[in-house]
């Protein structure tokens, strides 16, 4: 997971702005929704209350029907929404 986040995260946690949601792209080969780094992340910040949304979960390269199946049903698993 990025630096940029993990200080963009402190900043808020700092000045009181918490977030409510996190979308993120999710686009890297094998990542899986249920272990995400994000939800990490916020753990360890103690921001167990924040909503999760990701688009953009497959990689161009692994576009084909059992990879998104995998993927999705990972997604629901997980409890992340997805935008409509």
């Amino acid at each position: 997971m990025s630096s940029w986040i993990n200080s963009w995260l402190g900043m808020t946690i700092e000045s009181g702005t918490e977030p409510d949601i996190l979308n993120w792209h999710d686009l890297q080969t094998g990542d899986d929704a249920v272990t995400a780094a994000p939800r990490s992340l916020l753990s360890e910040k103690g921001l167990t209350d924040v909503a999760f949304e990701i688009n953009e979960y497959v990689p161009s390269n692994k576009e084909n029907p059992g990879y998104n199946t995998w993927d999705l049903a990972r997604i629901e698993k997980s409890n992340v929404t997805m935008p409509r």
